[in-house]
């Protein structure tokens, strides 16, 4: 059994994949095992994967029938023979001592997942710029270990899948698994509350030892097209806590407030041909969740729950600004504290509201 297997994704990363494998191939710890799951690359990226599988007969080849992130990594877990699983993206790299380091700490503690730091970097070569990150919020969730339906807080960091390892046997005896939908799809999402909401024993290291890319334009996170994306992953992350009853009270409110955060982020990245459509989904999906008594005020901050609830009552007011439109029929105290936080996340409209009494705001 090898130590960790690192499950590596990957589709059409033919600039960023050398890089990326010889981080893996170099760790200080040999007793790895990597899968490479290729979803039909034509840019050369396969090639270069199988040429390092003839050279290291620890790397694997897997290659998909499906352009899908979820099923790719699904193949990776199923295939996995390791102690604990790893996951690097294909145009990301990683420090030589990251998995001997996160295995030793994992053994230490008998943990099902250990979490470190992690940074972000841009550019190549000489030019590029790095960004230190920390994966937890507090400084005093680091070096103990915590259960994080027990400590609700841990679901407030980070969610990011790749920076830390996961006790391959508590993955498959619990069934967790990406959520197979088309492309990059922000199935990490669902992967990552899966994990939380069912791991016992969980560390957060602070260390660096993960790079993450943030200048590939061809990423999800700048993917215009995918529009609804997050909406059907959080449907998931709910149809998950169906399955486990125990665990609704305390976390479909948690899931209710990531659903919107991740909803606020598909305004920012979507065309705005579709954002009226998104804005009538994202009003509709949290009258529901309204309906259903899963909104806990306490979990947002004011501006977020103004923005919330600006949306809900009446999500053509993003466009009424920009179309000088009126809006009739709204409190002129949530109309305004919602416009107000509308305007500081950032979502670069340029909008006029007659409010109550015929004053503009």
């Amino acid at each position: 059994m090898p130590k960790v297997s690192v499950v590596m994704p990957s589709l059409n990363v033919r600039p960023y994949i050398e890089e990326c494998m010889d981080s893996v191939i170099r760790q200080t710890l040999k007793d790895i095992e990597i899968l490479c799951v290729d979803a039909g690359s034509t840019d050369g990226t396969l090639e270069v994967l199988r040429g390092y599988a003839e050279r290291d007969s620890r790397v694997r080849v897997i290659v998909s029938d499906r352009k899908s992130y979820g099923y790719q990594m699904n193949l990776g877990i199923e295939a996995a023979a390791g102690e604990y699983l790893g996951i690097v993206e294909t145009d990301d790299y990683i420090a030589p001592e990251m998995y001997e380091q996160l295995y030793a700490a994992a053994k230490a503690q008998a943990l099902d997942i250990v979490k470190a730091d992690y940074t972000v970097f841009t550019g190549e070569g000489p030019e590029r710029q790095f960004i230190p990150c920390r994966i937890a919020g507090s400084r005093d969730q680091y070096g103990r270990v915590l259960c994080p339906s027990a400590e609700r807080k841990a679901f407030f960091n980070t969610l990011y899948t790749w920076s830390g390892i996961y006790r391959t046997a508590f993955l498959k005896e619990n069934g967790i698994r990406h959520n197979e939908t088309p492309g990059a799809s922000y199935q990490d999402n669902g992967f990552w509350f899966q994990t939380f909401a069912l791991a016992e024993r969980l560390c957060y290291v602070p260390k660096r030892y993960y790079y993450l890319r943030r200048d590939n334009l061809a990423s999800s996170v700048f993917a215009r097209n995918k529009v609804f994306a997050e909406c059907v992953e959080y449907d998931f992350i709910r149809d998950f806590l169906r399955l486990h009853p125990e665990l609704e009270p305390s976390l479909a409110p948690v899931c209710a407030y990531h659903r919107c955060r991740n909803y606020f982020g598909t305004l920012e990245r979507i065309g705005e041909e579709d954002k009226n459509a998104f804005l009538e989904r994202f009003a509709s999906d949290f009258r529901q969740i309204e309906a259903a008594g899963e909104l806990d005020r306490e979990l947002f901050s004011r501006r977020e729950w103004n923005a919330l609830c600006a949306i809900m009552e009446r999500p053509e007011a993003y466009f009424a600004l920009k179309k000088e439109k009126t809006l009739p029929g709204m409190s002129r105290s949530r109309l305004e504290g919602g416009l107000r936080c509308l305007k500081e996340h950032g979502l670069r409209y340029t909008v006029k509201y007659v409010l109550n009494g015929g004053r503009q705001a």
